[in-house]
């Protein structure tokens, strides 16, 4: 007998008993009874101390014998035919770490092992659950991901691109909604563009009044360009008055608008002190209108250039048919080019030039310029410098059948004027309102076969 056989005299019967791994039947129970004989004897031969390192080497020794089975056994080709399978897919479930603890706490029960016994049959049995599937799970190396594992990072995957595509569409609804307000209150949402307080008058009556009357508000010019922003696709506003805000160059903004809007006919834009810039584009703007009827400029600051575009625009509109621009700063240049502007339009009926810089060349200029216009049938020539014999007003008078009203008061007139201004209404036949006596201090009374006038003091 070897040395090593009388330290182990069992040994030769555990190398029995570990072969038949390789018999169908439970293979845990003799590998089970192989570990506990071994651990005896390791037991006997060291101390307490080396009993538990003894115990691991011995397990480690009885699972290679075990995985190792002898060619031509039927272990072997029952290993050999598991592995063929686990190439594939394999109908048998893989082993978890529940299944490998459920069959140790059997054998040790089974067997009356200790904790520790236990728990290397569990070791033994997951080994062997390693050849039997190749998708088992090995519980020495590392801890087996779980499905619910899987499963909770997948779904915390999905809820947050939830939320982001929820928040994304939320932001799209938002949108919507904020460009259904603009739509339904465009006002409101241009004075939010601009900084600006809206007017609550207007932002009332402009979807869906006809008139609207905003006189002395201080609207200024960012008042005015969210005024024009709501007039270029405003259907119901028909008449508008701005009398006295002070809107200045934001008077341009509304001229622009006003080129595409189709349903305003009275505009009146009385001392808001345009200027050159929302002049030129209020001229321009009667190019393209073609529904606007009144137009009230008085007290913006208009000069020759701006009595110039006018010019322009009268030639080519068709709607017009009151024009006012007094208190402003047209001169002679100004009243001659607008002569020519109304000889070429047949729809005006009324232009106002009282109160600007006209003098007698600028007077003569416009008669003789604006001979051939027929439908012009009140004139308005008041603080203006016509001189003392009032041959021009003569003249206007003879060359059109359609004036009914003339004020040429304040306009510097002699008697000697106003006698042949008198004769040439009684050929003209008028019936119109005559005030230009009213600048004459030596006639009281002038009778006329036709129309008989009364002056007063």
């Amino acid at each position: 007998m070897s040395e090593k056989e009388a330290l182990h005299p069992d040994l030769g019967e555990i190398a029995e008993q570990s072969n038949e791994v390789d018999r169908p039947g439970d293979a845990s129970a003799p590998a089970d009874k192989a570990l506990d004989d071994r651990s005896d004897a390791d037991g006997a031969l060291l101390g307490p101390d080396d009993d538990k390192s003894a115990k691991q080497r011995l397990s480690e020794g009885v699972r290679k014998d075990a995985k190792k089975p002898a060619k031509g056994t039927a272990a072997s080709k029952a290993t050999q035919g598991s592995r063929k399978a686990g190439s594939g897919k394999s109908s048998k479930k893989p082993n978890t770490k529940r299944d490998v603890d459920d069959k140790a706490d059997k054998a040790g029960k089974k067997k009356g092992q200790s904790g520790h016994e236990a728990e290397a049959a569990s070791d033994f049995n997951a080994e062997e659950s390693e050849v039997d599937g190749s998708n088992a799970y090995s519980t020495r190396d590392q801890e087996p991901s779980t499905n619910t594992d899987l499963f909770e990072n997948e779904i915390s995957d999905l809820m947050g691109e939830n939320v982001v595509e929820e928040e994304w569409e939320t932001d799209l609804e938002v949108d919507d909604i904020l460009k259904k307000k603009a739509q339904l209150n465009p006002y409101e949402s241009a004075c939010k563009v601009l900084g600006i307080v809206p007017a609550s008058s207007f932002a009332s009556k402009a979807s869906g009044q006809s008139e609207v009357i905003l006189k002395h508000r201080g609207l200024g010019p960012k008042g005015a360009q969210a005024i024009a922003d709501v007039l270029e696709s405003n259907t119901s506003i028909q008449y508008l008055d701005l009398t006295d805000n002070w809107i200045e160059s934001g008077g341009a903004h509304i001229g622009r608008a006003l080129q595409l809007n189709r349903f305003l006919v009275e505009l009146n834009l009385t001392d808001n002190r345009l200027g050159p810039e929302a002049g030129r584009e209020m001229a321009e703007m009667l190019t393209f209108n073609g529904t606007l009827k009144i137009l009230n400029l008085a007290g913006n600051r208009l000069t020759d250039n701006e009595a110039i575009h006018f010019s322009h625009g009268l030639k080519q509109n068709s709607t017009l048919q009151v024009l006012n621009l007094s208190h402003n700063q047209i001169g002679d240049i100004g009243a001659i080019a607008l002569g020519s502007g109304i000889s070429s339009n047949d729809v005006l009926k009324e232009l106002n030039l009282g109160w600007n810089h006209i003098r007698m060349k600028g007077i003569a200029g416009f008669v003789a310029n604006s001979r051939g216009n027929i439908t012009v049938n009140t004139y308005n020539f008041e603080k203006n410098g016509l001189g003392e014999t009032g041959s021009n007003i003569h003249q206007l008078l003879n060359q059109s059948a359609a004036i009914q009203y003339l004020n040429i008061s304040g306009t510097r007139l002699g008697d000697g004027g106003i006698t042949a201004v008198a004769k040439a209404i009684e050929s003209h036949g008028a019936t119109a309102l005559f005030k230009a006596l009213q600048s004459s201090s030596g006639l009281k009374h002038v009778g006329f076969k036709t129309c008989p006038v009364s002056i007063c003091d």
